[in-house]
């Protein structure tokens, strides 16, 4: 699943780690995204980072300033049993998502 990756500076402030609704801003669009604050519990573990799954684009976005508007909380981070738990969890919060944008469903 296509995303883009951000490494935080150290003395960055960020929200509770977990999985938020968001937009994303570059100069040439802007476009909804599900978004994760964390360290990648199930894979990794170690590494703070932020991760955002970017709606409607297959853009290439390697050097470009990206904008990240966290706009509503889904849930906490936590570590799943495997793998293929994970992605279908992603897949829930992405179409959850859909729904948010859409105004059909509210968190």
């Amino acid at each position: 699943m296509p995303t883009i990756n951000l490494v935080p500076e150290g003395q960055k402030l960020l929200p509770p780690n977990g999985v938020y609704y968001s937009e994303v801003a570059t100069a040439r669009f802007c476009c909804h995204g599900v978004t994760n604050i964390g360290c990648k519990p199930t894979v990794d573990g170690n590494t703070l980072g932020v991760e955002t799954y970017l709606y409607g684009t297959h853009e290439e976005l390697y050097g470009e300033q990206v904008e990240v508007r966290l706009k509503q909380f889904r849930r906490p981070e936590q570590k799943f049993a495997s793998v293929d738990e994970l992605k279908a969890q992603m897949q829930q919060d992405i179409r959850f998502g859909e729904e948010y944008f859409m105004g059909l469903r509210t968190l």
